[in-house]
């Protein structure tokens, strides 16, 4: 089966007719979820479920400085993005694709978190502060007196909280959303079950994605609906 939509740019890299760069198809699909896992076995497709991170950002001291209490799906709108989010300098990743640009019925409602983020630097949430570099302690002392108060005890809560998802709930809420890097992945999240395309195979710090099967069969099919709608 011929891919047109890819011979072109694809050859001229170097990288042969079995692949396509990230920049094309970040002009196709609107939304990108990275996995080091392949999770959709032989299907085209596969729904990912919102889940809480298993290894939310820490501090310094080894405590969590994001919401680690909403389900979520992490999206991005480039594949590079993604991978920053991830954290990682080498790796093989499993792309997925949602959002088809060139569709209307499709679309994902996503969350975008760099605007969420300006609500967590607030100064009545957790302050403008909030980064990368913040520690969970810098909260714990602004809130001292609530905390105390809403757990009942009267010695400092530091070594009893590690987590945003153990504080009181009015406390708790003020963490919605926030993740310190979001600025920097300019990550999206989906907070309901999301079907996505499986694409292929891409590894970190390249340019290009190796297409699976199933990522050449949906490229064909998208090609074709843009030369049908120019006619």
């Amino acid at each position: 089966m011929k891919i047109k939509i890819l011979s072109e740019a694809a050859t001229h890299y170097g990288y042969g007719p079995y692949y396509v760069s990230s920049k094309r198809l970040e002009e196709l699909f609107r939304f990108f979820h990275l996995s080091s896992n392949q999770l959709h076995k032989n299907a085209k497709t596969f729904t990912f479920n919102p889940r809480v991170p298993k290894s939310p950002f820490e501090d310094d001291d080894f405590k969590v400085i994001e919401d680690n209490f909403t389900p979520r799906i992490s999206l991005a709108t480039k594949i590079t993005d993604a991978i920053d989010a991830l954290n990682v300098k080498k790796g093989k990743f499993y792309v997925y694709a949602c959002d088809i640009e060139s569709r209307l019925d499709d679309d994902i409602n996503a969350i975008p978190l760099n605007i969420t983020i300006q609500k967590c630097k607030e100064e009545q949430n957790i302050g403008p502060e909030y980064g990368q570099d913040y520690k969970l302690d810098q909260f714990i002392d602004k809130y001292v007196d609530d905390i105390k108060k809403k757990l009942k005890i009267s010695y400092p809560p530091h070594g009893r909280i590690y987590s945003p998802n153990q504080l009181p709930p009015k406390l708790k809420k003020k963490w919605t959303g926030c993740v310190p890097d979001a600025e920097l992945t300019n990550e999206y999240w989906s907070t309901t079950d999301t079907k996505m395309y499986y694409i292929g195979v891409v590894v970190a710090g390249d340019t290009h994605v190796k297409l699976s099967w199933q990522g050449k069969e949906i490229l064909n099919k998208i090609e074709k609906e843009e030369s049908s709608s120019w006619h």
